[in-house]
């Protein structure tokens, strides 16, 4: 995992997001999400690459932060290619 440190946005502009979470287990990426957003962060959340991809293509987002193993044949680095 990666870790880095990202000061969050107050005044985030609609359609942009600091922090995209993509994991397919729904309890860890709950936890993230709320974490980040208890933070102040701008969270937006996924739990397959094509949702990732789709967030990707409509938004800003600042940082990515995705698991390697996700369902389907697809995997974390189509996410970071995708951004």
């Amino acid at each position: 995992m990666v870790v880095a440190t990202l000061e969050a946005n107050p005044e985030t502009a609609a359609g942009a997001f600091d922090v995209l979470v993509v994991e397919d287990r729904d309890s860890l990426r709950t936890m993230l999400r709320r974490t980040l957003e208890a933070q102040g962060y701008s969270v937006a959340d996924s739990r397959t690459v094509g949702d990732a991809r789709r967030i990707l293509a409509s938004s800003r987002i600042s940082v990515v932060l995705t698991d390697l193993r996700l369902p389907g044949s697809s995997s974390g680095l189509d996410v970071l290619r995708a951004a």
